[in-house]
Parts: C-alpha cells; structure tokens; sequence
C-alpha cells in the first residue's frame, strides 16, 4: 500500500536570525538548472479512472480532459527554460478509424488580445499507437504561459484544457490513478534561478547535497597563494550541556543556523552554539533533512513530518506497513526520494494542496526486505536521473527521475553488508556514479559510467576505501590503502584517470574514513578511531596539495558539516556540539578587500564571476570605496576587527556576512580554544 499523505496546520515557532549568527550560511546560488515534475490532477475526476479526448464527424470536441496545474513549488523567480505536459494513453483508436490523432492543449486563461482561451501546446498521435505510450507536448507557448502564471500576485494554479477537432477521433488517457503511478498526466519542466532563491541552505541532508557530494559550496579565499606544507591549524570550540542525539544526519546548517536534534525536539542554534529556539516534533526522529527551501523533514519509522520553518504549513508522509530505511534526498527542486523496504518513492516539492496529493510522483519495487538492502538515492547534477544500489540483485539502478522508468542497471556490485551495518551510499561526479562494496569502508570501489547512455563498470581493489568526495572540478577524491587518492575525468577519452594527492604525509591515512570537501578544495578528514582531524589545503587550482598533518582533538564523533566560513561542525561522543575552525598560522594579518579579490569589474558595479567566499585574516580586513553589487554574496571574518572606510557602498539585496573575534594571531599551539 502506497504512502498516504495529509496537510494539517499548526503553530510552529518562527525561524529568525541575527547578522552575524553564522555568517554566510544563506548563500546566493549560481544558475542551476533544475528539473523538477508536477502532478498534474484532473479536476473532478476519480481515482483510477481514464478521460476520453474525442471529436464528432463535424470536429466538434464532444470529449475533453480538463487539468489544473499547481505552481506553488516553482519559486517565483525561476525562469523556464523548456516546459511540457506528459501523457500515456490508455487506449488506442479503432483499427477501421485509426487515422491518427491530433491533440491541441489549450491555457485556459484568456488571451489579452482575443479574448479566448490561448492554445500553447499541439502535437499528433500518430496511426497505429499502442496503449501505455508516453508522449510529450512541448512548446514554448507553454513556458510563456506558465511564467505569466508565476508572475501574477497571488496565482498558485493555471488551467488547462486538452482536446482534439480531427473528425470522429477518440483516444484515453489516464487520468487520476488511484496508486503511485507515472501515468497520470503532469508537467516536465526545466528552469535556471538566475539568483539567490532558494539557496538558504548549506549543509541540508546527509552528505551535503542530492548528489551526496559531500562538498560544501562555498570556497575560502587563500591570501597566500598554493598551500605551504605545516601551516594548518585548527580552533576548537565545544558546546557543553546539549546531549544531541545520535540521528543521521546528526548537524545541519540552514539559513545561518545550526540544526540538531535533542529528545523530541528540533533544536536551533547560532554560530557560537547557543540555542536560539526549539521545535517539539511529533516523534523522535531517526532521520534529519531540509530543502532549500526550508521544509524540514522528521523522519520516524513508517512516518514522515514535514514542517515550513518559520511558517504554519505541516505535512505528513505516512507508509502503513512499511519501513523507512535511509535518510531522504531532496532534490535542488525541491521534489524527495524516499527509500522503505518495499519501495523508492519518489514525491513533488512541497506545499502539497489539501485532498490533491495524495499519490506519490511514482513508485518502483525493490528488492530489499525487512532488512536495509536498498541505499540511499543519488540525484545527477542535472535532476533528470535517480540512483541506488540493490544489493539483492547486486545492481546500480538509474531511474527517470520524472517517471520512474528504468533507464539502466548495471549489475555485478557485490555489496558486503551485514544486517545491521549501514548500505553504502553512492556518489555522483557528472556522468559517472562511484559507490563502494562496504560501508563505511570497503575493498572496492566500483564507477559506473554512462555518459553515452549505456553503463560501463570500473572496479578498484584496495583496503580501507572511503566513500568519495566530489572536488569543484569534478575530480573524485577518497582514501585506498591509506592514502589520499584523486580520480579526474580525462575529456580526451572521457575516462577516469588515477593520480596521488596531497602533499606530505597524505600517504599515511590508515583509518581516516571520512572526507568533506569545500569550493576551494581544500578536504577534511576524520580518524573515527583515533579521535584526529586532517585539514588538507588546495594549490590555489582546487587541488589538495597541502600536508596531511592530523591534529588530535578528544572524543570526536562521526560526522562533519562544513559552513561557510569554512568552520567544521562536529558532535562528541558525549553528544556535544563542536565546532573546528581550520586557520592558517601564515596567514596575513591584515587583508584589504579590492574589486580584484571580491572579482568585481573594476567600478564594482557588477560581478566577474561568482563570488561565494569567505575572505579571512587573523586580525584585521578593510573594505575600502567598494561597491558591492546586489547579487554579492560574501562573508568576512577577522580575528580582531572588521572596518568599513569612507566610499564603501552595498546595494540594496547584497548579502554581507561578517563576525570579528577569533583565536590570537599568535598560535603557540595546534589547539586554540576561543
């Protein structure tokens, strides 16, 4: 039995927070394209029925299908690149009449010009079309009418109607299925954000983002140049008294604010750990998520509660007789992927309208039993795939993330897992998905690539291969035999080839299982076992190259969320919340910002390039006769103080972010307490 879902409102205490809480966390996103599917219900129609399109011997439409779209997912400033409607017949025309049919998708909403309802979409079925057939109405005359929808005040829906004038023609279609199903009709839409929405979230699910990167997208301006080998160190910061419980994942970062959990309740906290709100939560959670557009998800065992943070809207997931199994993934659209021990669950982004939602986008059997045999999903960079591993068949599985519909499997993935150990988790990096044989270190490590649609398999051989992490420039990086390992994608043969990385001692990594990375390339990794840290600087060309020099640090727990400016958040074993700072002891002490540095043309009206960055100094940083443009988006941290001289000038929508106070300039110690 399918999940079922409810929408119910509720008081929930409103998410707020000071400037220099945790700078930087809300961040502007580059132009990301996204796809995204919504459900496209039927106005009035009953579950598990079909609509029949049909015209009389004069052309008259005598049948129609009559669809409303809901819009509140899309954010309002998405601009539509390619938009289209998606149907599957249901049955074909009568042999003796089956001359084709042509199909004509009218936008509902009058025309200014004519007064008329505007047609936006047609296309033909062609002679001889059998049932279950997908076909895809797509024009452009449908993104203008849907951007109009968006930018109208208010409007959340737009109307359509679907109809035919070929004489004597009849066809159905699915309509309003009453299980999860690909069948019913809905829209296939890409779109760009060309600006900050909905990027409020920085470290929002397991692993960081849908493609389990588990990168951060911020990168820290290096005032040095290449890394110098033994210049790495860290501020440790712990918050005492917190008694986080041990959830996956334990820390999130969100719209400057730290995320966590303790008992029941979603416990919210600034950069300096402390508590500036707590949320009770229906069940204690055993899974943590939030979107970037700030739906937070309380996963329990056969339940899912979703809550808009600062806002009244609640919504439940429920899964009779199912369990779930891994945390979800939330797509950068906004649309989940839920895994239980009977299905991979697919579901459009949130609001979900009252009685309207009540299926899933699609559903695909799995393989898995009671035990947890299914991974997480992995979602490729352009949206259009889901990935997981099935370790009963021992497959890679790729779905079409808009159907269900399987693209490929690529088998041989010989999962060694025992029942309560966790499954391991792949990782994309472009076309290729890389995933190892054991969690959370195996003897291989197996990449499937399909950059031509047709899977190939690599399996590496080796001890102690952590899972991946994805570099700014694609490059993969992870531990084997102990050291640190690069795999880069060669554009001449568009194949994976293998090179050391790191500079002194990245050779001596022996139980360092867990690697985050950064924009800059800079990685982070952590010994379980020993209770050390490893903060490896990039070359100044998103490389690691610095030296592998682990720092101890006491009772360190299993996990790393990387913020904006760079800081680690941890938790200890005693369940309290840590934060490490990585600093450089070389670093300048003072560090005048210029319209070079924050890559603005030279009157710094406007941006060269993305400017995501943390800009740092041990003691101080000027801003002098800048002007930062609106779409700015940067932190500044300094040991001492920040100065704002005369002619500095910051444009209505720029995002500052800024904290003076550190450690001394003066290390005398790789441990400095602030």
């Amino acid at each position: 039995m399918g999940f079922r879902i409810s929408r119910i409102l509720a008081g929930a205490a409103v998410l707020s927070c000071a400037l220099a809480c945790l700078p930087g966390i809300a961040r502007a996103e580059q132009s990301t394209t996204v796809f995204t599917t919504l459900l496209v219900l039927m106005r009035g129609q009953p579950a598990n029925e079909v609509v029949e399109v049909r015209a009389d011997e004069k052309k008259q439409s005598i049948g129609m299908m009559e669809l409303q779209a809901d819009l509140a997912a899309i954010p309002p400033t998405a601009e539509l690149k390619s938009c289209g409607l998606r149907l599957v017949t249901q049955s074909g025309l009568p042999a003796a009449s089956d001359n084709g049919v042509h199909l004509q998708l009218f936008d509902v909403t009058k025309d200014a010009n004519s007064g008329k309802p505007r047609q936006v979409a047609a296309g033909t079925i062609d002679p001889g079309t059998a049932p279950e057939t997908a076909l895809l109405l797509a024009t452009k005359g449908l993104c203008d009418g849907l951007a109009k929808a968006l930018a109208r005040k208010g409007a959340n829906t737009e109307d359509f109607r679907l109809l035919t004038t070929t004489a004597n023609a009849r066809i159905t279609f699915y309509g309003a299925p009453g299980e999860a199903s690909s069948d019913a009709p809905r829209l296939l839409l890409t779109y760009v954000l060309p600006d900050s929405w909905p990027g409020r979230a920085d470290w929002a699910q397991s692993r960081a983002d849908a493609q389990h990167s588990g990168r951060s997208s911020w990168r820290m301006y290096d005032a040095n140049g290449p890394a110098t080998p033994s210049q790495d160190r860290f501020a440790l910061q712990t918050f005492s008294g917190m008694s986080l419980e041990n959830v996956s994942p334990p820390v999130l970062l969100y719209d400057r604010r730290i995320l966590a959990i303790k008992a029941a309740q979603l416990t919210i906290m600034n950069g300096g750990g402390s508590i500036v709100d707590f949320i009770a939560l229906p069940v204690k959670p055993k899974f943590i998520a939030v979107s970037r557009r700030g739906w937070f998800y309380d996963v329990g065992e056969n339940k899912i509660y979703a809550r808009l943070l600062g806002s009244d809207d609640r919504m439940t997931i429920d899964a009779p007789g199912e369990t779930v199994l891994e945390p979800p993934t939330i797509g950068a659209g906004g649309d989940v992927y839920i895994v239980t021990n009977q299905y991979v669950y697919a579901y459009p982004a949130p609001p979900v309208p009252p009685g309207r939602g009540n299926v899933p986008l699609w559903r695909y059997r799995t393989g898995a039993t009671s035990n947890n045999d299914v991974s997480p999903v992995a979602v490729s960079e352009d949206g259009r795939t889901v990935y997981f591993v099935d370790k009963q068949s021992a497959q890679l599985i790729a779905l079409d993330a808009a159907t269900g519909a399987v693209k490929w499997k690529q088998a041989s993935l010989k999962i060694s897992r025992s029942a309560n150990e966790p499954m391991p988790v792949p990782v994309v990096a472009g076309d290729a998905v890389f995933v190892t044989d054991h969690a959370p270190t195996g003897d291989a490590l197996y990449i499937v690539t399909a950059a031509t649609g047709r899977p190939t398999l690599e399996t590496l051989a080796g001890t102690g291969i952590t899972a991946p992490v994805v570099g700014p420039d694609q490059s993969v990086y992870f531990i084997r035999n102990g050291s640190l390992e690069r795999r880069w994608l060669d554009p001449a043969d568009h194949k994976f080839k293998e090179q050391k990385a790191g500079g002194k001692g990245c050779d001596s990594l022996k139980g360092f299982d867990l690697l985050r990375a950064d924009q800059s390339g800079d990685l982070y990794g952590l010994d379980r076992t020993g209770d050390r840290i490893v903060y490896i600087r990039s070359n100044g060309e998103s490389r690691p190259a610095g030296s592998c020099n682990p720092v101890p640090f006491p009772s360190l727990g299993a996990t790393l969320a990387i913020a904006a400016d760079g800081t680690a958040y941890n938790y200890t074993r005693k369940g309290e919340l840590a934060a490490l700072s990585p600093l450089v002891v070389g670093a300048k002490a003072d560090m005048p910002l210029t319209n070079e540095i924050l890559k603005l043309n030279p009157d710094g009206t406007a941006l060269i390039e993305n400017n995501d960055t943390t800009f740092r100094a041990l003691d101080k940083v000027t801003l002098d006769k800048l002007k930062l443009p609106a779409n700015a988006n940067i932190n500044i941290v300094a040991g001492q103080s920040i100065i704002f001289g005369p002619g500095t000038r910051i444009a209505v929508g720029a995002r500052l972010h800024v904290r003076a106070g550190s450690c001394p300039s003066q290390l005398q110690s790789n441990i400095c307490t602030r």
